[in-house]
């Protein structure tokens, strides 16, 4: 069954943008226009499970056509469906457009740096892309890091770009020698880098940076170093899209407290609205005993990311490892991210 607010597209095409790394065309009635930056929520059933996922849009849509691009991680269930099996003419739920990461409500000076590596390309790339079509657009230069030229996802619009001295390749697993890039013109900011990027490199790249502002997408260490880099060199509007939480090897001693209550103390979660009850260790994570209730709650990110698991907790108590998508007055009204709350006590919690 469909979730609220989703729609049943079919897959009209699927590209290769690399041998790990798929772009997916989606066609169908889809009454919305995302903005450039924004994810929408895929449901794809594998193995007769229902499994949702949050992807960024990478190209500008209509209320009929869409476009994502979806890197397989390992152990990634869903990206390693998609990029190994999908086929052409599958059916797959698509969700609103959701994201508050997005160059329409960001207001951004008239000259625009995007910073990405890996797939952290994907909405910055929808930017460029929309830019492209509009008059009037910001001056923007793109920034892309990539392991090497055979691992860039979207490497041909890339390529153009800089040929166009409107963006710079870094190769982070090349070296200096092994570029067979061709010099940049003479007007043009140096195109293609040997090595990972370093404040230095980003300042040569990019010599009026403090004048941009600054949307940076990518893996959480990369972006907490480029996140300190532009802010050492000036920038004062700076943007960030998170696609997992903060990389942590540690438990906060409340959460090493439940952890290892585990095994000992039982705790309810009860969800009225369906007349369901389920019993659970004390300390597990409250989209762990919604999903084994079969409730219909959706975890795309599992990482309190995306926002698609928000619930209200009426009674009871639980501990919230993250409220990134949360307003504060969703927070004092009780609502939590499921995939990042903890259950201290029995809860009594609504859905939708």
């Amino acid at each position: 069954m469909n979730t609220p607010t989703s729609f049943s597209l079919r897959c009209t095409a699927k590209v290769f943008e690399t041998t790990d790394a798929v772009t997916l065309t989606l066609e169908g009635h889809w009454p919305h226009q995302a903005k450039p930056g924004q994810y929408v929520i895929l449901g794809v059933d594998i193995d007769g499970e229902r499994c949702y996922r949050a992807y960024s849009l990478c190209a500008p849509s209509d209320d009929n056509r869409l476009q994502v691009t979806i890197k397989k991680v390992p152990q990634g269930k869903v990206s390693t469906y998609v990029v190994d099996v999908l086929s052409e003419g599958e059916m797959l739920d698509v969700s609103a457009p959701m994201g508050q990461f997005n160059c329409v409500d960001i207001a951004h000076h008239s000259q625009v740096l995007l910073l990405s590596a890996g797939s952290g390309v994907t909405p910055l790339m929808a930017m460029a892309r929309h830019w492209q079509t509009i008059d009037n657009p910001p001056q923007f230069h793109f920034i892309h890091c990539a392991p090497n030229a055979e691992e860039m996802i979207f490497a041909h619009a890339l390529t153009t770009l800089a040929d166009k001295g409107q963006a710079s390749l870094v190769y982070t697993r090349a070296h200096a020698e092994e570029s067979s890039q061709q010099p940049p013109k003479q007007d043009a900011p140096t195109s293609v880098l040997a090595g990972r990027l370093t404040q230095a490199q980003l300042l040569t790249l990019c010599p009026d940076i403090a004048h941009r502002s600054v949307f940076i997408c990518g893996p959480e260490a990369f972006m907490a170093d480029a996140t300190q880099w532009v802010t050492n060199l000036g920038c004062t509007s700076v943007y960030q899209e998170h696609f997992s939480g903060p990389a942590t090897s540690e438990l906060t001693p409340e959460l090493e407290v439940l952890e290892s209550a585990q095994s000992d103390s039982v705790v309810k979660i009860a969800v009225p609205s369906f007349g369901v009850e389920q019993e659970v260790a004390q300390g597990s994570a409250l989209i762990d005993g919604l999903e084994a209730a079969q409730l219909p709650v959706i975890a795309a990110c599992r990482s309190g990311v995306c926002g698609s698991c928000k619930c209200k907790v009426e009674s009871g108590e639980v501990t919230t490892t993250s409220q990134e998508t949360l307003s504060e007055e969703e927070i004092a009204a009780g609502y939590v991210l499921a995939c990042s709350s903890h259950i201290v006590s029995d809860v009594v919690v609504s859905l939708g």
